[in-house]
């Protein structure tokens, strides 16, 4: 969610322009304070959702003593009600409830009886805790040798839908009913059909979105040895959605965008001292659109999904029609549809006709994008009820970078605003278990980066000023580099690394216990100067667009700061913590480069951007690329 540079690039500036670069300083701070003041009201008000859990279970056995151990690496308490240990066909319960404290550890030591035939047996230890009043199951499962090893040569994978009500998971093998599914507790099974390994499982969970690992066992007694097989997959649960979409109605939206238009060919048509209304109803006209098209979007594209099926001509199409309506109805949207879209609509209602009155357009409403762009959209329809055959014609400039720009905000605006409310909400949730520890401290901190990131893009997408110095110049002209950019955003981010999450070599070095707080605090720093090029950008942030070209804070030293801190944030994590395998860091480290690539070939029409080219000549990594 990055656009580089911003406040325009000026050399030897003067007395007068060094004192106006201080007014618009203060003039930034002052928004952003008081953005941040209502951000920490709004965490007052708001009611908590579920908070982040990460959770560590471990399992040894030596003997007939089996011990499990639970770890808290969440940054809040969790109340944990039952750690059991299943073992051939035996229970060994452990159901006193405790409250883990962050970072803490919880062990157990449980005797069992010693099965009844020497070899190898499934040891299943489950532990069920407690998220925002809901149960749910953390599940390891290991191998138990008695006397001797007895594995199965069995081979088998798990697939797993994306499961939001309901979803298949399906047990790939030679002879797949010999193989017991192993699922959470809290997930209901619905129907299972064991001659292909098929089980179609239902999600009674709220608000919350859990990655579980399942397993899939399988048991055989050859000649008084019990063998055993286990295999191991991933299951992703997505938040039920039953959020209300907006409050305002679909008749309402209907009708105001009726008015809006009607006003706006109205005044249209009259004298130019009427356009900045004119300007003002064309805002507001699409402005309502777009809140009917996100309102209804999941509806549509369930119907266009229902069409691609009955025409063969666009059911290469259908993919692409679900992935859109999953998307409307996820919880991108949630946030947005509860906190922001009707606040943000009244805006444009009610105070911005004050602000267009005094600083808004005047003139050729030609020459205003919204206008024109909303003229382009409506002339076709006005042809056609005058009987007239719509010509087509190229696209004006002023057209073309109005349709392109409602194209931008549509896209990010909806889940950048509900990325900052939910972020405001996690901090909270960090917030009410702070203590000054390094650990803690670290992740309050990049949580705080974070918030702070989404803030600043989210209010760059939501406002346009001509006086904050934020006016949109031109956006992304070329397919190539809006593919390059919305391969980072969900949608499309559900898929377009996947294929790259590959272990080519292993580049995991294993580093030394001492060392961990050295790496949170370099990962910590990448972020910190990530953050610090959103703040340089102010309000100037967002992707594929130019709103003037700035040169101050890590933008003096390289082109792209914000990329590659990011990247180098990657790749410690990858290299020091395991967490990403050498291809996917491969796909980040290229795909941020084709965005910086295609994001200098668009500002190399602005002449600023020229000369801020030559005063900067890295691109990457300062001094060297």
């Amino acid at each position: 969610m990055r656009q580089i540079f911003v406040i325009r690039h000026t050399i030897n500036c003067s007395t007068e322009d060094s004192l106006r670069q201080r007014l618009t300083f203060l003039r930034l701070f002052s928004h952003f304070a008081a953005l941040w003041c209502l951000t920490l009201l709004f965490s007052l008000v708001t009611p908590l959702s579920a908070a982040e859990i990460n959770l560590t279970l471990n399992q040894r056995s030596v003997q007939n003593q089996v011990t499990v151990e639970v770890i808290n690496q969440s940054r809040i308490a969790l109340p944990i009600q039952a750690v059991e240990v299943i073992l051939d066909g035996r229970h060994y319960l452990d159901d006193r409830t405790i409250t883990l404290t962050p970072g803490g550890q919880y062990q157990h030591q449980f005797t069992i009886d010693y099965p009844t035939l020497p070899g190898s047996y499934p040891q299943q230890v489950k532990l069920r805790y407690q998220n925002e009043g809901q149960w749910l199951t953390l599940s390891d499962v290991g191998f138990y040798h008695f006397q001797r090893q007895a594995l199965l040569n069995e081979a088998a994978t798990i697939e797993a839908d994306r499961l939001q009500q309901e979803g298949k998971v399906t047990i790939r093998a030679s002879q797949p009913a010999q193989w017991q599914l192993i699922y959470p507790d809290e997930l209901a099974l619905i129907q299972q059909q064991p001659e292909t390994g098929s089980s179609y499982l239902r999600n009674p969970l709220h608000g919350i979105n859990a990655n579980y690992t399942l397993f899939a066992i399988q048991n055989r007694v050859v000649d008084g040895v019990h063998y055993s097989a286990v295999v191991r997959g991933k299951l992703s649960t997505t938040a039920q959605n039953n959020y209300p979409r907006g409050y305002l109605n679909s008749p309402t939206l209907i009708l105001l965008l009726l008015i809006s238009l009607t006003l706006f060919v109205y005044l249209s048509g009259r004298e130019e001292r009427h356009s900045h209304w004119a300007a003002y109803f064309a805002r507001l006209a699409l402005a309502t659109f777009a809140y009917l098209f996100l309102k209804n979007g999941p509806e549509l594209f369930t119907w266009l999904a229902q069409q691609s099926i009955r025409f063969a001509f666009i059911d290469p199409l259908y993919p692409l029609f679900t992935l859109f309506r999953d998307h409307l109805l996820s919880s991108h949207y949630r946030y947005f549809f509860r906190y922001f879209v009707d606040a943000y609509w009244l805006c444009i209602a009610l105070i911005y006709p004050i602000y267009h009155y005094r600083s808004g357009f005047r003139g050729d409403l030609r020459d205003d994008k919204y206008s024109a762009a909303l003229q382009q959209l409506i002339t076709p329809w006005r042809q056609g009820l005058r009987g007239r055959k719509p010509a087509p014609g190229t696209l004006l400039p002023p057209v073309k970078l109005g349709l392109l720009i409602l194209a931008v905000k549509l896209f990010f605006l909806p889940f950048l605003a509900s990325w900052v409310i939910n972020n405001v909400i996690h901090q909270w949730n960090l917030s009410q278990n702070l203590t000054w520890d390094f650990h803690t401290l670290n992740a309050y901190l990049l949580a705080l980066f974070i918030l702070t990131d989404t803030a600043i893009f989210a209010v760059g997408y939501a406002f346009e000023s001509e006086r904050c110095g934020s006016k949109l110049r031109s956006v992304e002209p070329t397919l190539f580099g809006w593919i390059v950019c919305l391969w980072c955003y969900p949608p499309f981010n559900q898929f377009s690394f996947t294929p790259f999450d590959v272990d080519l070599f292993p580049i995991f070095i294993h580093p030394p216990g001492w060392t961990e707080p050295y790496i949170l605090a370099a990962i910590t720093l990448c972020w910190g100067i990530f953050v610090w090029a959103s703040v340089a950008l102010g309000f100037k942030a967002s992707n594929l667009t130019n709103r003037g070209i700035v040169s101050s804070g890590p933008y003096r030293y390289c082109r792209h700061p914000a990329y590659s801190a990011k990247v180098t944030a990657w790749l410690i994590e990858g290299i020091f913590l395991g967490k990403f395998f050498i291809g996917i860091l491969i796909a980040f480290a290229v795909i941020y480069f084709l965005r910086g690539w295609t994001e200098e070939r668009h500002l190399s029409a602005d002449p600023d951007f020229l000369a801020y080219k030559k005063e900067v000549r890295y691109r990457i990594i300062p001094g060297i690329f």
